[in-house]
């Protein structure tokens, strides 16, 4: 629908304070000159000839008087004989208080069908202007309760705009849970397909990048360099009573999430700079604070908390005990260091290898139960750039 200038009711609040300016002129200014007429011919009463030039100024007051009391009827017989007569009729029917009353329901109820049929936020904040502007306290209520349906559209849309510039994932799920109880079709899907491309995790493995096996990140985008060990130029390097094989996981564990940042980084740089007790502080530094890491000792950390922690994109370094520490862990027969870094449905990506011939003992994806088990430490880094 294509309103007319005469149906904005702001032009309409202006013709009529116009009109009630015109009214007090036509009405003020003769009844002022007629007066002054008088004022003129009584002071004149004693002297002929100043009655007779009394007389004719007072009687070319009166002549004024008459024609700016009728100019305003002149105006309208001309402005009636032009082509816009129609539009300006309109114009001065409409400026009273009931005539404002109504363009301002009529405005309102065009712009609350079209926020809702838009969704679209300033299409919603015009109709809540003209909605409160209407005096009639029952068309208000009935209008507001029109677009209290797009209340939690908003909301939800605006947490998604949130959400769109820092990632969570604990919000996102909850979010889902909001949007699933819209009960209007249009504003469900729509929040839907917001919501969709927000955040699309594509699960993936392991690719190869000038022969290093690389893995992606699901959340963070982060690229993570994966390691063995018992491979490379550092299986057979000496480190306290052992070689790199027998005891390097807490130095590679460090190498694999140093590697997002530093690329070159290998398992034997880690032999100058790593620190099997201070992973956090370590991480940190060779990372020129690229993370911000929290250590987690004597149980303090529990599954949970690591889940959601890769879920909202850190990274951690977590230490498990086997058989012969009193631990269940399928990944070691005493202690391990392992880089978890990335999840995906229950599932937990390591990036560092110990001994590729066991059946837990290769860098890849395992269920979280089993990697979760028996945990003793941890060290949850979140990337910050």
């Amino acid at each position: 629908m294509i309103l007319g200038i005469c149906d904005n009711p702001d032009i309409l609040n202006v013709m009529r304070i116009i009109d009630i300016v015109i009214t007090i002129i036509k009405i003020v200014v003769p009844i002022l000159l007629i007066i002054s007429g008088m004022i003129t011919y009584m002071n004149a009463v004693r002297d002929n000839e100043a009655i007779s030039k009394a007389n004719n100024l007072f009687v070319k007051k009166i002549i004024a008087a008459v024609l700016i009391f009728f100019i305003p009827t002149f105006v309208n017989i001309i402005a009636k004989m032009t082509e816009g007569s129609l539009e300006y009729s309109s114009c001065i029917t409409n400026a009273t208080p009931e005539g404002i009353s109504g363009a301002y329901r009529k405005n309102a109820d065009i712009y609350v069908n079209r926020a809702v049929n838009s969704l679209n936020e300033s299409d919603y904040n015009v109709a809540k202007d003209y909605i409160n502007n209407i005096s009639n306290e029952n068309d208000r209520n009935e209008l507001n309760n029109k677009l209290n349906a797009l209340n939690d559209f908003f909301e939800i849309n605006k947490k998604l705009d949130d959400l769109k510039s820092k990632f969570d994932s604990k919000t996102y799920e909850e979010i889902l849970v909001q949007i699933n109880n819209i009960t209007d079709s249009s504003m469900k899907e729509k929040l839907l397909n917001k919501y969709n491309d927000i955040h699309h995790y594509v699960k993936t493995d392991t690719t190869e990048e000038n022969g290093n096996l690389v893995h992606v990140n699901g959340y963070n985008g982060l690229k993570f360099y994966l390691y063995n060990q018992c491979s490379g130029g550092w299986r057979n390097m000496r480190i306290g009573i052992g070689t790199f094989c027998e005891g390097g996981c807490g130095l590679t564990t460090q190498t694999v999430l140093i590697s997002a940042y530093k690329p070159s980084v290998k398992p034997y740089d880690s032999i100058s700079f790593g620190d099997d007790y201070n992973h956090d502080k370590v991480i940190e530094k060779e990372t020129n604070n690229s993370y911000d890491c929290t250590k987690y000792d004597d149980d303090k950390v529990n599954t949970n908390q690591i889940i959601d922690a890769l879920k909202n994109g850190s990274v951690v370094s977590v230490k498990v005990w086997g058989s012969s520490k009193g631990g269940k862990s399928k990944f070691t027969g005493s202690q391990h260091f392992m880089s978890l870094i990335d999840y995906y449905n229950d599932e937990i990506f390591i990036g560092n290898a110990f001994n590729p011939s066991f059946e837990y003992g290769n860098y890849g994806w395992y269920k979280a139960s089993d990697v979760l088990t028996s945990v003793q430490s941890a060290v949850i880094c979140k990337p910050l750039k």
